[in-house]
């Protein structure tokens, strides 16, 4: 994904694509990486288990990869100040619907 934050992984890329989310929240957790997913699972967790990981969730639909490094450059400003918080455990970002 190509965004204003270079160290992006995929999951895919981690050859963690088929494990559960559990895998996933625990390999994010230990390495204090930020998780950031269509799913709603994640934010479910973050709600539940606060930081760390981070989860920046997008609510993008079904809509591709590259909708979500549109939303994610577009919102720079935010996902910097979410990422420097210690406080904060969940960011929401949404497509902007036209009227």
């Amino acid at each position: 994904m190509a965004t204003i934050f270079s160290e992006i992984d995929h999951v895919g890329d981690l050859g963690m694509d088929e494990v559960d989310d559990i895998v996933i929240w625990r390999y994010a957790h230990d390495g204090n990486w930020t998780i950031m997913s269509k799913d709603g699972d994640f934010a479910d967790m973050a709600l539940l288990y606060g930081a760390p990981p981070k989860v920046i969730r997008l609510r993008i639909g079904n809509g591709p990869w590259r909708a979500a490094s549109n939303i994610v450059n577009e919102n720079a400003d935010a996902v910097r100040s979410f990422l420097a918080d210690p406080e904060s455990s969940l960011l929401i970002l949404s497509l902007q619907e036209l009227l």
